[in-house]
């Protein structure tokens, strides 16, 4: 769980060179496009609220959890697929030992 927490924090931080926007209504981007999907959906919001927190060990994924009621309704949608996956993915059984 901490390494999917880091992922999205390293993917939020990595936005800010990125050249994909938001959509204009501040709508959830297309499923499917996993991290990359809440990455394009939370830029805007990460820049605003997060803009002074130092990257790494968590901090900007904190800081978007503090802020989470500011955040826009796109990147709320993006972080609450992004949380149902990881709880889908962890109440499948493991694969069998070979």
């Amino acid at each position: 769980m901490l390494i999917r927490a880091l992922a999205f924090a390293a993917l939020l931080a990595a936005s800010s060179t990125a050249s994909a926007q938001p959509a204009p209504d501040g709508a959830a981007p297309p499923p499917g496009g996993g991290g990359r999907g809440a990455m394009m959906a939370c830029k805007a919001d990460r820049e605003a609220l997060c803009a002074g927190v130092e990257h790494g060990g968590g901090r900007i994924m904190q800081c978007m959890k503090d802020n989470y009621a500011k955040l826009s309704p796109g990147c709320q949608d993006a972080m609450k697929s992004m949380r149902a996956a990881r709880q889908a993915e962890h109440q499948q059984p493991p694969p069998p030992p070979q």
